[in-house]
């Protein structure tokens, strides 16, 4: 979990020796309110990256969940937006059940 996580959070540039590591979330962070199918091309980054790099990960979905109405508020107050990303998914090699993972990402724009 933690190295599927590490993933997911790392953008292009950050993994020394490794320029193209990660889902590289940050570079969609603008698209959120450009997009009407943001959901979409998250998923794709992130379907992406974990076939590239950790393919033993089986993922089952993402979906965006709705933030509780006290951290949008902040956020608004800052002039951000909070999406919630959630995924779910299995690793087969090793008969796990469904896990789950939650990313908090701030978007602007």
């Amino acid at each position: 979990t933690d190295n599927f996580r590490n993933l997911l959070m790392t953008n292009h540039g950050e993994r020394l020796g490794m320029f193209n590591f990660g889902a590289n979330l940050n570079a969609l962070l603008f698209e959120y309110s450009n997009s009407p199918n943001y959901n979409d091309i998250v998923s794709e980054a992130v379907i992406d990256a974990t076939n590239k790099y950790i393919p033993s990960v089986a993922i089952s979905t993402i979906d965006l969940v709705p933030v509780d109405v006290n951290e949008k508020n902040e956020a608004n107050r800052l002039g951000l937006a909070k999406v919630r990303l959630r995924i779910e998914y299995t690793i087969p090699k090793f008969n796990s059940p469904k896990l789950g993972l939650e990313i908090d990402l701030t978007v602007g724009g």
